[in-house]
């Protein structure tokens, strides 16, 4: 159904473009539940091929995430029900593309050469992670020069990034999008949401989702926010599986301990072959997904 017919069917209150001076262009227009539940002065906009939502108040949110809420659904069952009117396939990704308040480091470039030694050294395709996850070379000149830029989006669009130092150590490792260069804080995301279904195996970095494959989310980082946590207990089964030293395990053991507040089981994974599931054998990650994942 469209997004109208949506919001008609779970007695949604709404405006279009022209009923309402704070509705625009083509946004249907709701009343935020999270500023404004009830006040009638839509406040909030989710466009119509649901590419985009946004509140004048609160700023730039998930087009599902903000259905979700309004209508007491989970976000996943927000998914299978709206039909976008037109625009990207929820989803898809293109390295191509350029997002409405992302701002991009300059000079990127496809992977080749160094890069793609790099990935090849730590077991990985090159050609599989630039077209599965959309990473691109940041180029040998700037203040990220000689990293992998990886995008992390939401519902198919990209509103942030990070990038990972390929030289041997290089500190930080991992260098994210300022505030001013992001869509969404890095911080409240999952990278790797897109490709997950009903079950997730939760990791810290971008090189460990790989590892796993589709299923996997880092939480970029050691540690977890309140809204990731938030968007972690969507899922029905979790699994955490972190670094294998023991700092790492007992931060595994109280994030586990607070995702025990919402439905579903949570287990902890201790890795027996790898210090991260990135360098784990294969057979290892394997067993995860016919446990946790396929």
């Amino acid at each position: 159904m469209t997004l109208v017919e949506f919001l008609q069917k779970h007695g949604i209150d709404y405006r279009l473009s022209g009923q309402h001076r704070h509705v625009r262009g083509d946004f249907v227009g709701i009343d935020c539940p999270r500023c404004g539940p009830g006040s009638g002065k839509f406040h909030a906009g989710v466009r119509e091929d649901l590419s985009r939502a946004a509140c004048w108040r609160c700023g730039g949110m998930s087009p599902y995430d903000l259905l979700a809420e309004v209508t007491g659904l989970r976000w996943y069952e927000v998914r299978e029900a709206v039909t976008p009117r037109s625009g990207p396939v929820a989803g898809a990704y293109s390295p191509a593309k350029r997002n409405l308040g992302v701002v991009y480091p300059k000079g990127l470039e496809p992977l080749s050469g160094r890069y793609s030694g790099y990935l090849r050294g730590r077991g990985f395709d090159p050609d599989s992670i630039a077209s599965l996850w959309g990473v691109q070379a940041t180029g040998p000149v700037g203040r990220l020069s000689w990293r992998l830029w990886i995008p992390i989006t939401l519902d198919g669009r990209v509103v942030s990034w990070t990038t990972r130092a390929i030289g041997e150590g290089v500190e930080p490792r991992y260098v994210s999008a300022a505030p001013e260069q992001e869509e969404l804080n890095h911080k409240e995301l999952l990278y790797g949401q897109d490709l997950v279904n009903q079950s997730v195996v939760i990791v810290e970095g971008p090189c460990d989702v790989w590892a796993v494959g589709p299923g996997a989310v880092a939480i970029l980082g050691l540690m977890t926010t309140p809204k990731q946590i938030e968007r972690l207990g969507r899922y029905p089964v979790r699994a955490i599986c972190t670094d294998a030293e023991p700092a790492a395990l007992r931060r595994a053991e109280r994030l586990a301990d607070v995702l025990q507040q919402f439905p579903g089981t949570t287990d902890v994974i201790e890795l027996e072959t790898g210090s991260d599931p990135a360098e784990a054998e294969v057979g290892e990650i394997d067993e995860i997904r016919r446990r946790y994942l396929d």
